[in-house]
């Protein structure tokens, strides 16, 4: 019998129509330049020899210019020629679920970023998370290997198909997302490393010599 999670996972992929044999590889952010979309795009559209794989765009304009760029790229990706592996979601109130049913995630900002709570609600979902080496992502993904340098096309693009060639690597690098992510996140975990934290700092000043 199969599992909630994986039964849930399968509803997700049948209202989005895709197979439960495609390869996923979703983006969740703001409309904006600086999270790489259209860099993502064009890695993309290196790829369509791939069969199998699709992409989800999760993420609403809100402003003006945010509907403008939200355009921009649906006729960018009607121009590579993968407007038909490509859908943009738009916002979505169940981006939990999306992950779980998502295979990779991917997001090459193109400039520095905060600490991007996306990445850890992907790492938590168990998915390889590939993004570039700046940032608040350098300090959350702990392969190596799923950092590539800025703007770097050939790299993501040998990267994106190594991971949509293998289950086994998705896996792989998968793996340890949960635990980094409540390492990095779990109110427990932070708490007790404050306290931890707290206390070394209280000792230090106890034990401090006065000096007069």
């Amino acid at each position: 019998m199969p599992n909630a999670g994986a039964t849930d996972a399968l509803a997700v992929r049948q209202k989005l129509g895709v197979s439960k044999d495609t390869v996923v590889i979703v983006q969740v952010s703001r409309m904006e330049g600086l999270k790489g979309h259209l860099l993502h795009l064009q890695v993309l559209s290196g790829l369509k020899d791939l069969p199998g794989w699709a992409c989800w765009m999760v993420g609403g304009a809100q402003r003006g210019v945010e509907f403008e760029y939200l355009n921009r790229l649906k006729r960018e990706a009607d121009r590579l020629g993968i407007a038909d592996r490509v859908q943009f979601l738009g916002s979505r109130s169940d981006v939990p679920e999306i992950l779980a049913a998502a295979d990779i995630f991917c997001q090459p900002n193109e400039a520095p970023d905060a600490f991007g709570i996306v990445f850890i609600e992907a790492l938590a979902a168990g998915l390889p998370v590939v993004t570039t080496r700046i940032g608040g992502a350098a300090e959350i993904i702990i392969h190596e290997e799923c950092l590539i340098p800025p703007g770097d096309h050939e790299a993501l693009g040998k990267l994106l198909r190594r991971l949509i060639n293998s289950s086994e690597e998705r896996r792989t690098l998968g793996r340890l997302g949960p635990e980094r992510a409540r390492s990095l996140c779990d109110p427990a975990t932070q708490i007790n490393e404050l306290h931890r934290t707290l206390t070394g700092l209280t000792r230090s000043t106890v034990c401090a010599p006065v000096v007069s």
